[in-house]
């Protein structure tokens, strides 16, 4: 469960670590940052969330979101199944929205559009930087729309399969069950 989570001013940095986000569901959204705001995550799990609309397992809604040694798996939305970037629109201004990813695995998501990840370009200016060895997506297919993935970021081959980066979520040691990599993956 999202337990811990507090509000932050715009400006102000907020750290996350270590924490899991199992199995919750939300009409609008999936786990949303407070908008204008900066988070950081570190080694999160968001795994088998679903969301009536956008953002499955992460909706940054007009925040500045940075995700690192992070697992996205399992979720699913109608748009953004991992994760959905948008700006906060309000009156007299905007907030657009802002994610960096950095050595994270986004797969095996469900989304119509942006099954991984998908970047509202409906805001210019929502941007997505990532090109520090994430992984997105399986079988050849990143996953992601409306940003273009980095050099060193992996997109698994053709016939590579969820099945074959990750194993099921169980004990693998430590406090919460996670998914580990299977020998051989990606």
């Amino acid at each position: 469960q999202s337990r811990g989570w507090r509000r932050t001013k715009l400006g102000r940095h907020h750290h996350h670590n270590r924490q899991h986000h199992l199995g919750q569901y939300s009409q609008f959204l999936g786990w949303r940052p407070e908008q204008c705001w900066q988070h950081h995550y570190y080694q999160q799990h968001y795994l088998g969330n679903a969301a009536g609309f956008n953002g499955g397992g992460v909706f940054n809604y007009g925040g500045s979101l940075t995700i690192t040694n992070s697992t996205i798996s399992g979720n699913r939305a109608n748009q953004g199944g991992g994760v959905f970037n948008s700006a906060y629109s309000f009156i007299p201004g905007c907030c657009p929205g802002t994610l960096i990813l950095n050595r994270s695995l986004i797969a095996g998501n469900q989304a119509a559009v942006g099954p991984e990840i998908e970047n509202a370009t409906t805001m210019p200016l929502n941007t997505v930087t990532a090109n520090n060895i994430n992984l997105f997506g399986a079988d050849g297919n990143a996953g992601v729309t409306g940003f273009t993935r980095g050099a060193t970021d992996i997109v698994p081959a053709r016939g590579v399969q969820v099945a074959d980066i990750l194993g099921p979520l169980e004990n693998n040691g430590g406090p919460t069950q996670t998914h580990a990599l299977v020998v051989g993956s990606p």
